[in-house]
């Protein structure tokens, strides 16, 4: 008992030690607030990111580094020096190149007509600025895709691509290092892409 008390007392102290650190974030020329940015707390996998009014809160103590970063701009190293501040962090832009979305013409030869075919590749790049939180945070870096959970968990995410009903999947092939998400077969449809896994 004597043990499982000091064990419960260590984890207590260890949890509070920490101080929520709190701040926005903008742009450093124009002052214009950058809703999305990372905020990650070095050496560690705890993170968060920015709401739409640029602002976060983060558990962090005394001499903890966070790593601020949002596409298009530099990386940005912070010391805490004390904890529970207010942190006004100002990002500068830099150019960064992005790997292009490939358009590809494909034949169908039912209907002997060309149509259009968007390839999205996420890349590293833009990995390095996100903190996801599942799955479907990663399909909606696609453009004009929007994903949706109608049922709860276990479930694959409903997908609409640019105004369209894709269902769970049929419409849109999801491949994860090339080796395709898409089912051929299964009980709600084919193309099921369940990407829950990642």
């Amino acid at each position: 008992m004597k043990v499982l008390f000091t064990y419960f007392f260590a984890v207590l102290v260890t949890v509070n030690c920490f101080g929520q650190i709190r701040g926005t974030i903008s742009d450093q020329v124009t002052g214009k607030k950058l809703p999305g940015a990372s905020i990650v707390r070095s050496n560690t996998n705890i993170g968060t990111s920015s709401n739409e009014k640029a602002e976060f809160t983060i558990s962090a103590d005394k001499g903890d580094t966070l790593i601020i970063s949002y596409l298009g701009y530099q990386k940005q190293k912070i010391v805490i020096l004390t904890t529970n501040e207010f942190l006004d962090i100002r990002l500068m832009q830099t150019n960064s190149q992005l790997s292009d979305v490939i358009v590809t013409g494909v034949f169908d030869a039912r209907k002997r007509i060309e149509s259009s075919v968007a390839i999205t590749i996420i890349a590293a790049a833009q990995l390095e600025h996100i903190v996801p939180n599942s799955s479907a945070e990663l399909l909606r870096l696609v453009p004009g895709l929007f994903v949706a959970q109608h049922a709860g968990g276990g479930k694959a995410e409903q997908i609409f691509l640019r105004g369209f009903d894709c269902d769970h999947g049929t419409d849109v092939q999801v491949s994860v290092d090339g080796l395709p998400v898409n089912m051929v077969s299964h009980a709600h449809g084919q193309g099921y892409a369940d990407a829950h896994f990642i």
